[in-house]
């Protein structure tokens, strides 16, 4: 699903160790649940449509991890 405007999910992280690999698992997890509700799902035989939710997702996920680099406590998924 492709948003004309950017939908946001937060994903707390402020509970997390992100120095530790179990911390940084746990935040995976909670980003890629964020992204799959941003980003939506496709009908099975919609090819166009699976590879742009594959590619919302993908994004979302990379704009995620970057935020969490810099970020304290809170980062927010987005996809457009």
């Amino acid at each position: 699903m492709v948003h004309a405007e950017p939908v946001t999910k937060r994903v707390a992280m402020g509970d997390l160790n992100l120095m530790s690999q179990a911390g940084r698992d746990t935040f995976d997890d909670r980003v890629r649940v964020a992204a799959k509700a941003v980003c939506g799902s496709a009908a099975p035989l919609e090819l166009r449509q699976s590879r742009q939710v594959a590619s919302c997702k993908r994004a979302a996920i990379a704009n995620a991890r970057q935020q969490a680099g810099i970020a304290t406590g809170i980062v927010e998924v987005a996809a457009r």
